[in-house]
């Protein structure tokens, strides 16, 4: 193809009288003289020789190839094949003979379109060549090799045979696999279905009949699907019928069994009888409840703030209805924030009802009526009265029953004084 020739190509074709392609080839090519070093005969930039070496097709050497000595000679496309696919020598071998890097070999592959060796192959010993998929799967598969024994007659590493066998994605056996005496032959999924759903077999009793370990049965169990037993459900007598929702609501709400007697119903444990309620979503009483006798029900809030608010009856009044201790009402009508009656408030009469802290404010402050006329009018006695002026912060200005804090400072001051002075 004809190259347009700029002013300057021209010049310099006129000043040593030869085509700048000859000029170029001999300077370059054949003398091996650096870019820039042509640039300064031809008294142009480095830069220009190389785009005119591009625009003339000739090639260009990369960095590492100009380091190279003027009378090297690059190797051939057979010698290279020679060296690395026969000979099987390695990148970094051929270039320490050659007196390169191992990366301008690995080019020169590249270039002559000779393929590489992956880092595995790299590492296989001398005229070993990856096994095909079939002859793997007959050392391993049908004659049951394992890895060791395959590597010792191909005389490679075990871990090379692993790496082939994941390459060709042939399933490997497990440590308790390879145990297995030749011609071992794994139960089938209806009939491992049989031995451990129907007949309930556990896991430890099919690995004694198979002469295998319990895990191994366990990893035959995922690949079918079989559900797995846990620890409490493999407890169970072969051929239990766990009881239905009605029925174990039947025993544990209206008949009030706790956990333990429907466990020793069963001959289970307790355990299970509360994963089943938990399964059922049925309510599980805690231990304050656990304790009622049968039949008997905690009231509701509203039942128990009738009983307690309204009609003012006691804690032990309570009770003896409900046929419980008192201490159980008390933790009931905490639990419904129902507020306790104290001692006093608790022997008042049903028709007695406390007056406000603004009612109480009103006739002893302003009307200044005292405790004993005051639980007369209310019908109480007097301590009463003043029990509910303490809780509400009220006090007579007549009994003196507060002393300001400044009051009892100067009472101190002036008693040490004269026991000082005296």
């Amino acid at each position: 193809m004809p190259v347009n020739k700029t002013p300057k190509m021209l010049e310099i074709e006129q000043r040593f009288g030869k085509d700048l392609e000859g000029i170029l080839r001999e300077k370059y090519v054949d003398d091996r003289m650096k870019s820039y070093e042509v640039g300064e005969q031809l008294k142009v930039s480095g830069t220009t020789i190389c785009f005119w070496l591009h625009k003339y097709g000739l090639q260009i050497r990369t960095i590492s190839e100009t380091k190279l000595p003027a009378d090297f000679i690059k190797p051939s496309k057979e010698q290279l094949k020679q060296w690395y696919d026969i000979e099987r020598l390695s990148t970094v071998d051929i270039g320490k003979q050659l007196g390169v890097s191992n990366c301008t070999v690995g080019r020169w592959l590249r270039g002559y379109c000779i393929p590489l060796r992956t880092n595995r192959e790299s590492h296989m010993i001398h005229n070993v060549k990856l096994l095909p998929k079939e002859e793997l799967r007959r050392l391993y598969v049908d004659k049951r090799m394992n890895f060791v024994e395959i590597g010792k007659e191909l005389e490679v590493s075990a871990a090379t045979v692993g790496k082939w066998v994941r390459r060709y994605d042939i399933p490997t056996r497990s440590a308790s696999e390879a145990r297995l005496p030749i011609g071992f032959v794994k139960p089938s999924n209806p009939e491992l279905k049989q031995i451990y759903v129907v007949e309930g077999k556990t896991a430890v009793a099919i690995a004694k009949q198979y002469s295998v370990s319990r895990p191994l049965v366990f990893s035959w169990l995922r690949d079918y699907h079989i559900p797995i037993r846990n620890a409490s459900k493999a407890r169970l007598p072969i051929g239990f019928v766990k009881p239905s929702i009605s029925k174990l609501n039947n025993m544990y709400v209206k008949q009030g069994m706790t956990t333990c007697e429907i466990a020793r119903k069963y001959k289970i444990s307790s355990t299970a009888v509360n994963r089943w309620l938990r399964e059922y979503e049925i309510p599980i009483r805690n231990n304050r409840d656990s304790h009622l006798p049968a039949g008997v029900v905690k009231p509701s809030e509203k039942q128990l703030r009738q009983w307690y608010v309204v009609e003012r009856m006691s804690t032990v009044d309570i009770a003896k209805k409900l046929k419980v201790d008192t201490r159980t009402i008390g933790k009931w009508l905490y639990d419904c924030q129902i507020p306790r009656r104290d001692r006093s408030e608790s022997r008042l009469s049903a028709d007695v009802e406390k007056p406000s802290e603004k009612q109480l404010r009103q006739w002893c402050v302003i009307d200044k009526i005292g405790s004993k006329t005051l639980g007369e009018r209310i019908g109480v006695s007097p301590c009463t009265v003043r029990r509910w002026l303490c809780k509400y912060n009220i006090f007579l200005k007549s009994c003196n029953s507060k002393i300001n804090k400044d009051s009892v400072k100067d009472l101190l001051k002036t008693y040490v004084g004269e026991k000082k002075y005296a």
